[in-house]
């Protein structure tokens, strides 16, 4: 048995490979070569004859985080310090 990769069939996004028949439930399998290695981690995608980079989105930022980001520029700026008291306190909620 050879090597083989596994494409979400949705994405087409590189999952996982490796040296097994299957993997999860409605993965598409393909053959691949020896010397393949890319990470899936990195984000790849196959586009029908090649694999693609095809990064991850960055995790989206958490609101808290942002109200506190900007009460801390406001209070920097115009010496604001109850609102940053405030935005830290629910933050830290």
């Amino acid at each position: 048995m050879g090597k083989r990769a596994f494409l979400d069939p949705g994405t087409m996004r590189l999952k996982t490979w490796g040296y097994v028949l299957t993997n999860e439930v409605g993965d598409i399998p393909m053959d691949i070569a020896e010397d393949f290695d890319l990470e899936p981690s990195d984000g790849y995608r196959w586009d029908g004859t090649q694999f693609l980079p095809f990064p991850y989105p960055p995790p989206p930022e958490d609101p808290k985080k942002l109200a506190l980001k900007d009460a801390a520029n406001k209070a920097s700026k115009d010496g604001d310090t109850k609102a940053l008291a405030k935005a830290l306190e629910d933050y830290l909620s």
